[in-house]
C-alpha cells in the first residue's frame, strides 16, 4: 500500500492549550491504530506524541478580530489544506480540539462526508454564541467532550452527544511540590502575537509599580515564559522597546516547559505570576501558584465582548467555582490608577499560599472520564 493510500485519522488543534490537550489523545491513537497514520495540525507536543504535521502551527494562534487580518491568507491556506485531507476517502475520522474558527467549519465538512468526529473542548456556549450548540446538535456523527460541568449543561439543552472528561493537567499535580522555592516570578502575556504586543508593555508597567511597593520585589527574577520558541523575538523586541534597547538583568525570557509534569513543578515552585486569560489560569491554580489576571484586548474584541459575552469572570478557576478567588483586570484603556490597582492586588496575592479554594477546585473538575478512556471509546469504531 502506498503512503498516500494509507488510512489516516485527522487532528486539528490551533493553539498551545489545544496542543497540550491533544498530546494524550494523539499518544493514545498512535498506540492503538497501528496501521493508521495520525496527521493534521498541532504543535510540538502532538508531534512528539506521533502526529505528522501538515501546516505551520505558528501561523494559527490569533487573538481578536484585528489580529486575524494580517494572517488571513496564511490561515486560509492552512484551512484549505486540512479541508482537502478531511475530504479524502482514506480519512477514517476527525478529532477537533478547541479552535472553533477552524473546527466548526471542518465539522460541517466532516458531516457532509459522514466522518465520525470527536470535538474536545468545543465552543464555550456558556460565554457566547449559543447558536453553535444548535449547529452541533444537527451533526449525528460528532461526539463532544468537555472538561467542566458548566460547559456540559448548554450542550444538553440542545441534546448534543456530550461527555465529561477530566482535564489532563489534573494527572500531573503532585502534593509534594516544594511551593514557592524558586526566586522566579512568571509573566505570561499570552500565546498569540497580538496578545503579546499589547500585554508585554502593560505587564512591565505593573512590575515597575510592584517593585516600588516593596524592596523585596526589586531583587527577584521576572521571567517571560514563552509557550513557543518562535515567540522569542516578538517578546524580546517588546521588552527592548520598553527599556530603550537595554533589558534589565532581572528580566529574562525563557521557554516554558512543555511536559505537563514539568509545568506543574515549574508553576508550583514559582513565587507567583501575572497572566492573560486562558487555560494557564487553571494550571497555575492547580499548581498552587498565586496569580493575577491582567489583559488588554484589541478595541473591537473589547466592544463585542462587552455586548455579547455573558460570563461574569474570565479566569477559569473563578468561572468553575462561581466566585472570585483570583483578581481580574481586563481593560482596553489603561491609566496609572488601573495599573496601580493591579500591582496592589499582585502584592496581596503573593502572600496567599496555599491558595484558598484549590481543593474545592480540584474536586469540581474530577467527575469525568480520563482522556485515554475517551479516546479508546472513540477509536473502537475504527478497529
Amino acid at each position: 500500500m502506498q503512503e498516500s493510500d494509507k488510512p489516516f485519522l485527522l487532528f486539528c488543534a490551533g493553539e498551545d492549550s489545544g496542543d497540550r490537550i491533544g498530546y494524550e489523545l494523539v499518544q493514545c491513537a498512535a498506540k492503538i491504530l497501528k496501521d493508521v497514520s495520525i496527521i493534521g495540525c498541532g504543535g510540538c507536543l502532538m508531534e512528539k506524541a506521533g502526529l505528522k504535521t501538515l501546516v505551520d502551527f505558528d501561523v494559527l494562534p490569533v487573538s481578536g478580530f484585528f489580529d486575524v487580518i494580517p494572517r488571513y491568507i496564511q490561515l486560509r491556506k492552512s484551512f484549505n489544506q486540512i479541508k482537502r485531507e478531511l475530504a479524502k476517502k482514506n480519512c477514517i475520522g476527525f478529532v477537533a480540539i478547541d479552535y472553533p474558527g477552524f473546527n466548526m467549519k471542518l465539522l460541517k465538512i466532516a458531516k457532509k462526508y459522514q466522518k465520525k468526529s470527536l470535538y474536545v473542548s468545543p465552543p464555550q456556549l456558556w460565554a457566547w454564541k449559543e447558536n453553535r450548540g444548535k449547529v452541533l446538535s444537527k451533526n449525528p456523527y460528532v461526539k463532544l467532550a468537555v472538561f467542566f460541568p458548566f460547559e456540559k449543561l448548554p450542550y444538553l439543552k440542545y441534546r448534543c452527544d456530550v461527555h465529561m472528561v477530566n482535564h489532563p493537567f489534573l494527572n500531573y499535580i503532585k502534593e509534594n511540590i516544594k511551593q514557592g522555592e524558586s526566586n522566579q516570578f512568571y509573566l505570561l502575556p499570552g500565546s498569540r502575537q497580538g496578545q503579546i504586543l499589547r500585554n508585554v508593555p502593560l505587564f512591565l508597567k505593573v512590575i515597575e509599580v510592584l517593585k516600588s511597593l516593596n524592596n523585596r520585589y526589586k531583587t527577584i527574577n521576572y521571567v517571560f515564559l514563552l509557550s513557543r520558541n518562535s515567540l522569542y523575538n516578538c517578546v524580546k523586541n517588546c521588552v527592548e522597546n520598553y527599556y530603550n534597547g537595554c533589558i534589565p538583568s532581572n528580566i529574562r525570557l525563557a521557554s516554558g516547559e512543555n511536559s505537563p509534569v514539568a509545568r506543574a513543578i515549574q508553576f508550583g515552585n514559582a513565587l507567583g505570576a501575572l497572566c492573560a486569560p486562558g487555560t494557564i489560569t487553571l494550571e497555575l491554580a492547580l499548581s498552587n501558584c498565586p496569580f493575577v489576571l491582567c489583559f488588554k484586548p484589541d478595541f473591537l474584541t473589547y466592544v463585542v465582548g462587552k455586548i455579547f459575552i455573558k460570563t461574569k469572570y474570565f479566569a477559569l478557576p473563578n468561572i468553575i467555582l462561581k466566585k472570585s478567588i483570583f483578581d481580574e483586570f481586563i481593560k482596553y484603556k489603561w491609566n496609572k490608577k488601573a495599573i496601580n490597582q493591579v500591582a496592589y492586588s499582585l502584592e496581596k496575592s503573593l502572600s496567599s499560599r496555599p491558595i484558598h479554594g484549590r481543593e474545592e477546585l480540584k474536586n469540581a473538575i474530577t467527575n469525568g472520564n480520563s482522556t485515554e478512556d475517551l479516546m479508546l471509546e472513540f477509536l473502537r469504531q475504527f478497529l
